[in-house]
């Protein structure tokens, strides 16, 4: 039993907030591993292109972003209204999110086609980026959902589905 109680003082040792990042770990490492695996054939695929854009010329630079949502017939775009202070890249990760929301099933792998990078390694690996925030959200939201979720970069599905 020694080092049963041994490990039992170091848990009780640790504070509130280095519990939280464990368990956030853990759960990070669990999603990491679901995304290793291919999708069962039972899981839902849904493709969600995306797009998110900044306006440079006008007040503000606001961006936005515009999406469409595939599961075999049915397919839904959504355009943002304006978002304030936020860059191309924000207002993508905030469509990934908004997308992921308006989801109804209760288990279903996304698969996330863009033009570019939106930080989707980071979010797996936890690393920290000026868009940690969203992406921490979105990370949550999908484990949250029981979601998994994977990053293809094609700019001519997004050219083809978006334009």
């Amino acid at each position: 039993m020694g080092k049963l109680d041994d490990i039992k003082e170091q848990i009780d040792d640790l504070k509130i907030e280095e519990i939280r990042e464990l368990r956030s770990f853990l759960r990070r490492e669990m999603t990491i591993r679901k995304h290793n695996q291919k999708p069962s054939e039972e899981t839902p695929i849904i493709t969600l292109v995306i797009q998110g854009s900044q306006s440079f010329h006008e007040p503000g630079k606001p961006s936005s972003y515009v999406y469409k949502l595939i599961k075999g017939n049915y397919e839904k775009t959504v355009k943002s209204p304006k978002l304030k202070e936020e860059t191309a890249n924000r207002a993508l990760i905030t469509g990934i999110i908004d997308a992921v929301q308006r989801i109804t099933l209760t288990k279903a792998h996304i698969r996330v086609i863009s033009k570019g990078s939106w930080g989707y390694t980071k979010m797996i690996r936890n690393s920290k980026s000026p868009n940690s925030d969203l992406l921490n959200q979105l990370a949550e939201l999908l484990i949250s959902r029981n979601f998994t979720i994977e990053g293809v970069l094609d700019q001519e599905a997004v050219n083809q589905h978006l334009q």
